[in-house]
């Protein structure tokens, strides 16, 4: 049985040609889709950013 569809939009980027590479490399090793990657990349840079973000804050306070 196939997995349902998830509620997605299409993102069109460029990106440096070493880190397509890099990705390509790593979901054939992983067998994660590169999707998931990137997705689960992006999440944890901007969860990292909002702490961040929020401990800059504490301090200034």
């Amino acid at each position: 049985m196939p997995r349902p569809r998830k509620d997605g939009v299409n993102l069109n980027l460029k990106i440096d040609k070493q880190i397509y590479d890099d990705l390509n490399d790593f979901s054939t090793y992983s067998g994660q889709t590169k999707t998931f990657i990137v997705e689960k990349a992006l999440k944890e840079y901007m969860t990292k950013y909002e702490r961040m973000k929020d401990m800059l804050k504490d301090d200034n306070d």
